[in-house]
């Protein structure tokens, strides 16, 4: 229906070169209601744990723009884990 009345997606598309990823899990590397972030330039990874989850968001920059389908899953954690 979008491509309808809008037309190509690519048509629309900016790339701004940052990359998120966001994972949840049933564990908990810190402590419950804790957080801890690691960074290097262009790149960031935050722990955050909260209600026995623990989420792990990796953000990154890339020079390139990363050519991927946002709905093929395996292509997505190669990204993230090369």
């Amino acid at each position: 229906m979008r491509r309808l009345c809008f037309g190509e997606e690519p048509s629309f598309l900016l790339s701004l070169q940052n990359y998120f990823s966001l994972t949840i899990v049933d564990r908990l590397p810190i402590e419950e209601n804790a957080s801890q972030m690691f960074n290097i330039p262009a790149t960031t990874v935050m722990l955050n744990a909260y209600n026995g989850k623990n989420g792990y968001c990796v953000l990154f920059f890339s020079e390139k723009e990363i050519a991927y389908d946002r709905r093929n899953r395996d292509r997505k954690k190669r990204i993230i884990r090369p």
